[in-house]
């Protein structure tokens, strides 16, 4: 090998070598100017290089200066920050991860499906029926979400149940194909209730389907007995082949109470109208009535959600749009939970598989209440290929609705978090909570400095200390986000939280987001005023019920504290032992005496012809008598004391 190749090798070498004991170089981690320390320190040799080897040397040469500079880049803090990752999580801009997703494939290979984005970030198959939770504040651009992935499902033709409380999703992406459901629109297909019902043990799911379960005990006792009344009045009407809505409103809001009474005999609920029950009855019949009153207005018609969920060959690339606005979703929200409830029991009852999916978009959850199903959703569809993406303003509204205690539950069912920006402090903790923490080496730069004989002299060292449970995110940092700016975190070990900015939907449909009925305006207010009505009515029940119950708790206060006074007064009272003997002693006699309560003082006479003689009672003891005497009837006269 030629002499010059060979010392090109060695100032390859020599160049490594440098990079390497320059990056080791402990005082260039806490200098601002590392990389141009780091480039004074291999110049010569480089200089030296391409004066002695020519064009080779500059190869190398440059190639041992990239290399420095890179070397540097990566062990050298940037001046904000002095803190290392250990373990945890981690933050990385999503603009660095899209660079490496255009690398991988986009395309399943066996489907042939695109994946779902969040950001321009991709949603695995898998993660996809993990569910999906978008969470931030009105304007945060949570809606600019739900249109990426809506946009995404559209494109691959598979089946979504959306819940589109403005009628902004109607707006974007409705086309002839799609199926809304509105009893105010006029393009709404029809639903009879009893389309769900393929043999009378149906009857029992509709039932729990329309009533939900209750916040306390009580409310779940009554809600079972409610439930129980509406299952008595599905089977009627199953075995009758009635499929009319209005006739389940009938026997709701129009039948006498002893017709239901005699509809429920020989069934569990039968045991709510047994007497003394009529103030339980009339709060059962509310609660009935909350979830049936808008049945009246539901459009018969051949529709059933267990169709549209089983039945993919027909409903495949079809979206169902549960469609109304802030106005009108107050009278028809207990039919959307019904079907919301309905379309999870007929998911979960699907055979298991990876290819199905049944989408389900619940952006502004707290507008459709609490959601019997949710859970079920959430924690046992993803088997059977259900998919959902949930929207909230803040994870408290999860405890006002299900409870402080469910609400952990609902969120182990969730796999994929978008956190935009949020207002509340309080609900910006929750969230940097959901968004983990992490253990950091923090460097920290102390600098002296003293005097000698021989002058001035300054001092730096660099310690580090370890910092554990430190958030990714602070709630302040959550609560300063701008618009469509968000986090997202990904189920699984290693996933870093990607800071992401979430696209506008540029898209404008065709559709109207709403088309009213004729005449359907003064209808709906009249309805409204109605459903008002009856949650008045469960509010002041409700009222009067606390009130009964504080005032009966009052009452058995003051019984118990009259108890606790009277007790030691009657301890003190002697045993009446001598007393009893005397009687008896009477009683051989034959003598009928009489004797009252000694608290009163008085005597009664017998009824006999006998004379009795009042006595008086000695205040400091029962066995103390005064003398007296007694005619026995037959001529005989006892005279004595009783204590003799």
């Amino acid at each position: 090998m030629n002499d010059q190749y060979l010392l090109v090798i060695i100032y390859g070498v020599f160049v490594a070598l440098a990079w390497y004991v320059t990056t080791q170089y402990e005082s260039l981690k806490d200098m601002p100017t590392a990389r141009w320390v780091s480039f004074v320190f291999v110049l010569p040799a480089t200089i030296e290089s391409v004066l002695y080897f020519g064009v080779p040397g500059v190869l190398v040469g440059l190639i041992g200066l990239a290399a420095v500079y890179g070397g540097i880049s990566l062990i050298t803090p940037s001046s904000s920050s002095n803190e290392q990752h250990i373990r945890g999580g981690m933050l990385q801009d999503a603009r660095d991860h899209k660079l490496l997703a255009k690398k991988k494939a986009q395309i399943d290979n066996k489907t042939g499906r695109s994946s779902t984005t969040i950001g321009g970030v991709p949603i695995t198959k898998k993660d996809e029926t993990l569910n999906m939770l978008f969470c931030g504040s009105p304007g945060s651009g949570k809606t600019q979400a739900f249109h990426e992935v809506i946009h995404a499902v559209l494109k691959r033709k598979e089946r979504a149940i959306v819940f589109d409380e403005s009628g902004d999703f109607v707006a974007k992406h409705a086309t002839d194909r799609d199926l809304i459901f509105n009893p105010f629109d006029a393009r709404t297909i029809g639903w009879s209730i009893m389309n769900e019902v393929r043999s009378i043990e149906d009857c029992a799911n509709l039932a729990n389907a329309m009533i939900p379960d209750g916040e306390n005990s009580t409310e779940k006792q009554w809600n079972s007995y409610a439930r129980g009344i509406i299952q008595a009045v599905l089977q009627k009407m199953y075995k009758a082949g009635d499929l009319k809505n209005r006739s389940l409103y009938d026997w709701v809001m129009i039948k006498k109470v002893s017709e239901l009474k005699a509809l429920c005999e020989g069934t569990p609920a039968q045991r709510a109208f047994e007497e003394g029950n009529e103030r339980m009855v009339s709060s059962i019949l509310t609660i009935m009535a909350n979830s049936i009153a808008p049945w009246e207005y539901v459009p018969d018609g051949k529709f059933s959600i267990r169709d549209f969920v089983e039945s993919e060959e027909n409903y495949n690339g079809k979206l169902l749009f549960l469609a109304s606005d802030a106005v009108r979703l107050k009278a028809v929200s207990p039919v959307y939970c019904a079907m919301f409830n309905l379309a999870v029991v007929a998911v979960n009852s699907l055979s298991a598989s990876d290819e199905r999916r049944v989408w389900f978009f619940l952006d502004e959850l707290p507008a459709l209440g609490a959601l019997n199903e949710l859970d079920a959703l959430l924690n046992r569809a993803r088997k059977r290929g259900a998919a959902a993406v949930v929207g909230l303003q803040s994870l408290k509204y999860l405890d006002k609705l299900f409870g402080r205690e469910s609400t952990p539950l609902l969120l182990s069912g969730i796999g994929t978090t978008l956190v935009l920006r949020t207002n509340d402090e309080s609900s910006a903790k929750d969230l940097a909570a959901q968004l983990g923490k992490q253990d950091v080496l923090r460097a920290v730069v102390s600098e002296s400095s003293g005097s000698s004989g021989s002058g001035a002299s300054q001092n730096k060292s660099t310690n580090y200390q370890t910092k554990e449970g430190a958030e990714l995110v602070t709630s302040t940092e959550l609560t300063r986000l701008a618009s469509r700016v968000g986090y997202l975190k990904r189920s699984g070990e290693g996933r870093s939280i990607l800071l992401v900015n979430i696209p506008i939907s540029y898209k404008q449909g065709n559709f109207p987001a709403f088309i009213p009925k004729p005449n359907s305006e003064q209808f709906l207010q009249q309805k409204i005023d109605e459903v008002s009505q009856v949650e008045n009515d469960i509010e002041v029940q409700k009222n009067q019920i606390e009130v009964n119950t504080k005032t009966e708790e009052k009452d058995f206060e003051k019984q118990v504290q009259l108890e606790k006074a009277i007790t030691p007064r009657l301890d003190n009272v002697p045993t009446p032992t001598i007393l009893e003997q005397s009687l008896q002693d009477i009683l051989a006699l034959n003598t009928v005496v009489q004797i009252q309560p000694i608290i009163t003082g008085q005597t009664v006479h017998p009824e006999s012809n006998a004379s009795h003689h009042d006595h008086d009672y000695d205040d400091q003891s029962l066995n103390m008598y005064e003398p007296y005497s007694e005619n026995d009837g037959n001529g005989s006269t006892f005279t004595g004391n009783p204590d003799v």
